[in-house]
């Protein structure tokens, strides 16, 4: 295309191909700058209110009732709910004797269900405070145990 020595056509050549090869250096330069100012949003407040507000609103929406499946040695799952709900425990499935009994000082006197066995039956209580209330299988004793939780 040019000789060597042709220092006016090594000239010219640089400044056409130049603005194409600096053109799109600088773009992404350009970009790579305004990514980084827009952060990844930690720390922003606009960000983490609504992160807040969601987990409030989780708080506050305890349901009024739960069941608890009793089976397999095991009672399922632990459970949240608002003051003055109640709770159902059921033994559909469970062939094994099972009870609930209250552990913990709040729950001794509330949770007091007779066995059940054969895959029937049912008990239910009524948590008038908030706390938690832990609970095991009179049976089974602390290998098989529970925790209702009362916002």
């Amino acid at each position: 295309m040019f000789a060597p020595h042709d220092e006016a056509a090594k000239e010219n050549l640089v400044m056409y191909v130049r603005p194409w090869v600096a053109g799109p250096a600088l773009a992404a330069l350009v970009g790579a700058v305004a990514l980084a100012g827009c952060g990844s949003g930690y720390g922003n407040s606009a960000t983490a209110a609504p992160v807040s507000a969601t987990a409030e609103s989780a708080r506050q929406a305890a349901p009024a009732t739960a069941v608890v499946k009793i089976a397999d040695n095991s009672f399922t799952p632990e459970v949240r709910l608002a003051s003055g709900g109640k709770v159902q425990w059921d033994w559909a499935g469970s062939q094994r004797s099972h009870s609930v009994v209250g552990t913990s000082a709040n729950a001794r006197d509330l949770l007091k269900s007779p066995a059940h066995s054969g895959g029937v039956g049912s008990y239910e209580a009524t948590f008038a405070a908030a706390g938690t209330y832990e609970y095991q299988c009179g049976i089974h004793g602390a290998s098989m145990k529970g925790k209702v939780t009362v916002e």
